[in-house]
């Protein structure tokens, strides 16, 4: 039967399935690694033809990551948990947001960089992600710019 439909089309079934095997190859090799920002990698798309404009969209949300502040930090077994819009800093960042939701279901994070203050580079201390200003201006809103501070850097800046 599936021959029946496809003798209108210029190619033919058996190229159809082998692609569809290929692709689904392909995205079985997810990347789960989580920006800063608190989304997904795989939710960072260059826009057509902006060299260097990325759109950072989680869901129907936009996120307002900026391209050259792209960074993986952690690496998770459940991206789904990161799909949560920044409404301030530490708890209420995407990426502290989507560390709690992982936690709670019981799914995997693993930290991919070494744990350091993005603003005094001390290596001993706990860090939160902190929305920062093209200043290093600490801020309650979602500026396009994540950093991890510790609490004194936080403060301070």
């Amino acid at each position: 039967m599936a021959d029946d439909a496809f003798k209108w089309l210029d190619f033919d079934l058996e190229e159809a399935v082998q692609y569809n095997k290929e692709q689904d190859n392909k995205n079985h090799q997810r990347d789960n690694r989580i920006c800063i920002c608190g989304h997904p990698i795989s939710r960072h798309n260059h826009l057509v033809g902006a060299e260097h404009l990325i759109e950072c969209k989680p869901t129907a949300m936009t996120c307002r990551c900026k391209q050259e502040y792209i960074r993986p930090v952690i690496e998770v077994s459940d991206m789904r948990d990161f799909l949560r819009k920044t409404t301030g800093n530490g708890k209420m960042h995407a990426l502290g947001r989507g560390m709690a939701a992982s936690f709670a279901k019981g799914h995997k994070v693993e930290w991919i960089v070494p744990i350091s203050c993005d603003g005094c580079g001390a290596t001993d201390v706990q860090v939160s992600p902190v929305n920062v200003d093209a200043n290093g201006l600490v801020r309650d809103r979602e500026t396009g710019i994540s950093r991890l501070l510790c609490s004194v850097c936080r403060t301070e800046v």
